[in-house]
């Protein structure tokens, strides 16, 4: 399905289509040799291995600028949030919009992923042009600790934490 579409397509919508890890490879060629700038993945089955392939793709593409790919189910575990947080929010910085996260994800990948966003954008100063919007969805909300990600990155990114 992936190796048929366009090198140049702006925007690939797999919302609720059942792609699980078997099509994570797939997701991941396809991202390193087009210039697609959104890929939307939300309400797939990607467990935290298939969500670390898509993003060791997305970490290295250029023209991508936005990626949704949260799951209601498939298991998201702290060293899958590790991954995310590296290289999702650290190392890509052409991502602007950013969508991730699970049902199973509990308050250690939010807590992981929180911190690599006070990381990089704590004291950093973007005009609206560059402004990154980053959403968080889990199980459960921290209302403190989101709150004190989204004072301290304020100028730089759109922090949202939203539960399942």
């Amino acid at each position: 399905m992936f190796s048929s579409l366009p090198q140049s397509i702006q925007t690939a919508d797999f919302e609720g289509c059942g792609l699980g890890d078997n099509a994570a490879s797939a997701v991941g060629r396809f991202i390193l040799r087009s210039s697609i700038r959104e890929l939307l993945l939300g309400e797939n089955r990607f467990t935290g291995a298939g969500l670390r392939e898509i993003a060791e793709a997305v970490a290295q593409s250029l023209s991508i600028k936005r990626l949704e790919i949260q799951n209601k189910d498939g298991i998201l575990g702290e060293e899958d949030a590790k991954v995310v947080a590296d290289r999702l929010v650290r190392r890509n910085k052409s991502l602007r919009r950013l969508r991730v996260g699970n049902r199973s994800m509990d308050a250690a990948c939010v807590r992981v992923i929180s911190k690599a966003i006070l990381d990089t954008f704590k004291g950093v100063k973007y005009d609206e042009d560059d402004l990154r919007r980053i959403e968080i969805l889990s199980a459960k909300c921290m209302k403190e600790e989101c709150d004190a990600v989204k004072t301290a990155v304020d100028s730089a990114a759109d922090v949202r934490f939203w539960q399942y």
